[in-house]
């Protein structure tokens, strides 16, 4: 009778989980071999002699572990016929991560440290991260035609192996040394400059959190047909930056540190984000065989970084441009996409028999605004003597309007936006213009299928079909972006100028790739059992 009454009024439910990971890392993040001994050496980080191939006893490979734990309780309390109210807890730890061998090194203080310590990743991390969660169901009118739901919960999620992973290059396990060559590939007589310590992560970190919030409201219009509307907001704390974390200070004609003489690209947990967006929808399904759906979502995210690592910084820059103005990187997000339709047809032809039965057509159609995208400079205009340039120039006019240097109106791929708008900071300074203040083309693609099924047994059958992607072969082109990312894995921005003296740099404000492929068509086949 208890067992009943609970499942009437409620339900409680309880949880843990547990994970142990490792993770093996080369200097590319991936194992690497060769049938050449030398190169296999240079993949793995391994360093080598001038004259042979024997390794000595340092290298790059590192084995991180590290220990998650989380549990949680839920509870659904049905109030009334019309309500229903969940609320949870859930509780998470994430371990210090630690190396196979020991092997770890840190920069608890880059403000005065000289070198790396040899020591803990970092200071310590968090044992408070409890994240509550609540929400509820409210049948408006107790007749099942509106339906009220709403939702608000903290979810948290450690930082990743990427973020921490490049600090296995410091020193005294590993030394990174940057040589001047009188002659090219002669190291035997290559003057050392200086060691460099490529990067690090904070020695106290935050780990990454958002808020999630929602209110969603479904009414039921007709038979089988559902309208659907709401807010969904989300706010992110403590995410994860990149910035130059000892810049040369012109002025004082020294770095930030004195002590260390290298730049020393550094991950923060101080960034924020913020995103908001009224959705809404419509479905219909008939009994005929044919449903359709149809969304529309405005939404603007802003964030002061957008991306963990460097690598994966693709029309934006991959590091603030003044680590002590954090909020002078606050713009609109990478993937920051105002408006977004979506609609998706299907529809099961009439017929009957082995070859008129069995038919369906579908369809779906995608239409959304440009993402954003940066203006960049090529050089270090700010002198910060960074391994990575992260300015930008400044705004002086309207960078869509008017005609470009060359001739051609603004809005074409040949210069999508107007160089002129811009112009070179007086030497020493940082731009004025904002992160991601540009903006792409937009995007339109329909794809439509036609599929038969044959069946072959009670729950086994052959679909056989076709499909179009891009039917129309409509142009969707991608941002502008002359800049490679220091791993040549995507852009980082447009650069608009090459020099201080305000020359443009090659290509500016052109487009020069697509963002999706021209029509393809292609036969499919599947076997369901």
């Amino acid at each position: 009778m208890e067992f009943r009454r609970l499942q009437e009024n409620g339900a409680l439910n309880f949880g843990v989980n547990g994970l142990y990971s490792f993770e093996d890392l080369t200097p590319f993040g991936f194992p690497a071999s060769s049938d050449n001994p030398a190169l296999e050496f240079f993949l793995e980080g391994l360093p080598v002699s001038y004259v042979g191939v024997n390794p000595s006893n340092a290298d790059s490979d590192r084995g991180y572990r590290e220990t998650f734990a989380s549990g949680f309780a839920q509870d659904f309390v049905r109030v009334n016929s019309r309500l229903t109210i969940n609320v949870g807890l859930r509780y998470d730890f994430y371990s210090n991560p630690t190396e196979e061998f020991g092997r770890l090194s840190a920069f608890p203080n880059p403000a005065t440290d000289s070198a790396p310590t040899v020591g803990k990743l970092f200071a310590g991390t968090p044992l408070d991260l409890l994240s509550p969660q609540a929400g509820f169901a409210w049948d408006v009118l107790g007749d099942g035609q509106t339906v009220v739901r709403s939702g608000f919960g903290i979810y948290r999620d450690q930082l990743p192996a990427i973020v921490f992973e490049l600090e296995r290059l410091l020193p005294p396990f590993f030394g990174v040394e940057e040589f001047v060559f009188p002659q090219f590939l002669d190291p035997q007589s290559a003057a050392l400059t200086q060691p460099l310590d490529i990067f690090a992560t904070t020695y106290h970190p935050k780990f990454p959190y958002a808020l999630e919030y929602n209110l969603n409201v479904e009414r039921k219009l007709a038979q089988g047909m559902i309208l659907s509307a709401g807010y969904f907001g989300t706010r992110g704390n403590h995410l994860t930056r990149e910035a130059e974390e000892n810049p040369f200070e012109p002025a004082s004609g020294t770095r930030y540190n004195p002590s260390l003489a290298s730049p020393l690209i550094a991950d923060l947990t101080d960034g924020q984000s913020f995103y908001n967006s009224f959705q809404v929808s419509v479905s219909k399904r008939y009994a005929h065989n044919l449903f359709w759906q149809a969304s529309y979502t405005v939404a603007h995210s802003v964030d002061d970084a957008s991306v963990d690592f460097s690598l994966e910084s693709v029309n934006d820059l991959p590091e603030s441009q003044n680590i002590f103005d954090r909020k002078g990187d606050r713009g609109p997000s990478d993937f920051d996409i105002r408006h977004n339709f979506v609609a998706n047809v299907v529809y099961g032809l009439p017929g009957h028999g082995r070859l008129l039965g069995g038919w369906q057509v579908s369809a779906l159609a995608n239409v959304h605004s440009g993402l954003p995208f940066t203006p960049v400079l090529a050089f270090d205009n700010a002198d910060i003597q960074s391994l990575v340039i992260p300015e930008r120039p400044d705004l002086v006019g309207n960078a869509y309007v008017g005609v470009c240097p060359n001739g051609p109106r603004v809005g074409t791929p040949s210069y999508w936006f107007n160089p002129d708008a811009f112009a070179a900071p007086p030497a020493g300074q940082f731009g004025n213009a904002g992160r991601n203040i540009l903006r792409g083309p937009g995007f339109a693609q329909f794809e439509p299928a036609l599929h038969k099924d044959f069946a072959i047994a009670e729950r086994r059958k052959i679909t056989v079909g076709a499909e179009a992607y891009n039917l129309f072969n409509h142009p969707n082109f991608g941002v502008p972006s002359n800049t490679q990312s220091p791993l040549t894995l995507g852009g980082n921005g447009d650069a608009v100028f090459k020099d201080a003296a305000g020359n443009f740099a090659a290509n500016a404000g052109q487009i020069l790739t697509t963002a999706c492929a021209a029509r393809q068509i292609q036969l499919a086949g599947r076997f369901t059992f």
